[in-house]
């Protein structure tokens, strides 16, 4: 908080990732996330990034309940989880992504 009050609104502090990481703020890139969601809905729609999140909302939940992660063997099982929660997501992921390509 002491840095941000005294870094001026018209000045940017680059954190570097050990900072970020004792503060607690990860290591996404905030900006371009915001970035990729505002093109997401201006190419596909915010019907499908709603059901984009929803849909990963329930794959980590799903995750979370059978006690795996991404890279356990069986993140497969969490995929199918969600899968029949959102049966068309991978068809509008699909569509979304040929028109982001400008296929």
């Amino acid at each position: 908080m002491d840095t941000m009050s005294s870094t001026p609104s018209d000045d940017i502090k680059i954190l570097d990732r050990k900072t970020r990481e004792d503060w607690g703020l990860g290591y996404e890139n905030v900006a371009f996330k915001e970035f990729e969601k505002a093109m997401t809905i201006q190419i596909c729609g915010n019907d499908f990034y709603d059901m984009k999140t929803r849909y990963f909302g329930t794959l980590e939940s799903c995750r979370s309940k059978l006690g795996i992660s991404i890279l356990d063997e069986r993140h497969k099982e969490s995929e199918e989880l969600a899968g029949v929660a959102f049966p068309n997501f991978f068809d509008e992921f699909s569509k979304c992504k040929k028109l982001k390509s400008g296929n």
